[in-house]
């Protein structure tokens, strides 16, 4: 954990940091990460755990809300009952986002109590496209917003143009 200074906005990284941009990872440590990485993913997606270590994992450091290391991957606050704010750094961090979220839908009597933990998600597969498109379209007239955010393949060109 680096942070910036009262001379500096620019953190500045420690020698063992720069070294390993500088000279990238050893073959141990990409190996051990990506393992772990894929045992992890595999615990949502089994057809995952016949992945291999393809290629050097990419690198960089992560920029995180606040003070507090903890909210590194993402950060969830309810400002008021029915809004929540979200701030995800990682997005292998949704689940942790969606659990917060899910408590309080359960808090609030939205979700019954039996979801909570639940990793397959059943409770979302009556969801369809069209379901959720009739939603983004109610929800573009609500809010006085072009239709065409509500369409699935509207380039980002077209949004920018609407």
């Amino acid at each position: 954990m680096v942070s910036n200074t009262a001379l500096s906005c620019q953190p500045q990284l420690g020698q063992n940091f720069i070294e390993k941009i500088e000279r990238s990872w050893t073959k141990e440590e990409m190996d051990q990460r990506t393992k772990s990485a894929i045992k992890h993913l595999s615990q949502f997606i089994p057809a995952f755990s016949h992945a291999e270590v393809g290629s050097k994992p990419l690198f960089g450091a992560q920029q995180i809300p606040g003070d507090d290391p903890t909210l590194r991957v993402a950060e969830v606050s309810f400002p008021t009952e029915r809004y929540a704010r979200c701030e995800i750094v990682k997005v292998s961090s949704v689940i942790d986002m969606i659990d917060a979220i899910i408590e309080q839908f359960i808090q609030l009597g939205f979700l019954d109590k039996s979801v909570q933990g639940e990793r397959d998600f059943t409770y979302l597969k009556s969801l369809t496209e069209d379901k959720i498109v009739h939603s983004a379209q109610a929800l573009c007239k609500e809010r006085d917003y072009p239709l065409c955010l509500a369409n699935r393949n509207v380039s980002d060109h077209q949004r920018q143009v609407h």
